[in-house]
């Protein structure tokens, strides 16, 4: 396999980019882009409906960063451990590779939220934590410590192997017309003996969900489906299907309506919050001194059609 064309600096290196924030908070601009909640809905509302354009310089900052490790990943760069990205992930998941910073060990993760840093740590610790798996000198570390004696040698193996029975397949095995010498899975037999005994649950008992020794199959979970009378299966709306209001086959949790909400709304000192059906409520606080409020005040985003109202007050927090 060939290598894909490798990209000799990240996009954007000199460009004009954004720093891209992790999470959004009240302080940033409703149509910044978060890496935990990508572009704003906001930027996917068309303008005269009170949408905002996305930053070009937050597309460059993305492309950027990923960009970045795709050229350090193409330069034969190996990650090593990084204590500000352990604290942010929660710690390295099991199985992790890094490499030590001395670029002459490489250590695997043994558990999950691994924040042992092995750079560092106690041989202790790092024993317990990570599992040393390549260093420079291993062969010569290896050298000699091989059991002196005979060893067979491949040919001598692929006799050996030849000589001995195949596996039986599962067809075989079922219609047991085979009659050359084979050798049975014995996971296999087991599992067709127990699919041959297996009874199947009826629909009240799937739907009861107590029973532990029946099998239900994918026809069968697939034809109970939920309503207003029967209780069944059910599939969760998405945020379209839930702004939209039209689909009433799939249901919205608590968390994803919550979700939903956040999605078309900007809260602090002026902010908005769009509702189903398209109802806009939008507040705006002024920093005046009384008598000095002549002038325009802008909504922190454009009603798409009209005002309906407004509500002033001297001080609402």
């Amino acid at each position: 396999m060939e290598n894909p064309k490798l990209i000799p600096v990240p996009f954007a290196k000199n460009g004009d980019k954004n720093t891209i924030p992790e999470k959004f908070n009240s302080t940033l601009e409703a149509n910044k882009a978060t890496w935990e909640t990508g572009f704003a809905r906001i930027t996917m509302i068309p303008a005269p409906a009170g949408g905002m354009p996305p930053l070009g310089q937050d597309f460059n900052g993305i492309l950027y960063d990923i960009s970045d490790n795709l050229v350090y990943a193409s330069k034969g760069g190996k990650y090593k451990f990084s204590e500000e990205y352990a604290a942010t992930i929660g710690g390295y998941p099991k199985g992790a590779i890094l490499q030590s910073d001395d670029e002459t060990k490489e250590y695997q993760s043994l558990l999950d939220n691994n924040e042992v840093n092995f750079n560092t740590a106690s041989s202790d610790d790092v024993g317990k934590s990570w599992k040393l798996i390549f260093t420079t000198d291993m062969l010569s570390a290896i050298d000699g410590k091989q059991p002196s004696g005979n060893y067979a040698t491949k040919t001598e193996l692929k006799d050996v192997e030849d000589k001995i029975p195949s596996l039986m397949t599962e067809d075989e095995l079922k219609n047991g017309t085979s009659k050359a010498a084979r050798s049975v899975n014995a996971v296999l037999l087991k599992e067709l003996a127990d699919s041959v005994q297996q009874e199947f649950a009826t629909d009240e008992e799937t739907v009861q969900g107590v029973i532990l020794d029946k099998a239900v199959t994918p026809a069968g979970l697939a034809s109970l489906k939920a309503s207003t009378s029967n209780r069944g299966i059910v599939q969760l709306a998405t945020s379209t299907e839930f702004w939209g209001g039209t689909n009433d086959t799939k249901v919205t949790t608590p968390l994803s309506i919550v979700s939903a909400f956040k999605e078309y709304s900007a809260f602090g000192i002026s902010g908005y919050q769009i509702l189903p059906g398209g109802l806009i409520i939008q507040w705006v606080r002024l920093e005046k001194k009384v008598g000095s409020y002549a002038g325009t005040y802008n909504f922190p985003i454009t009603f798409p059609n009209a005002c309906f109202g407004v509500n002033i007050g001297n001080s609402f927090w």
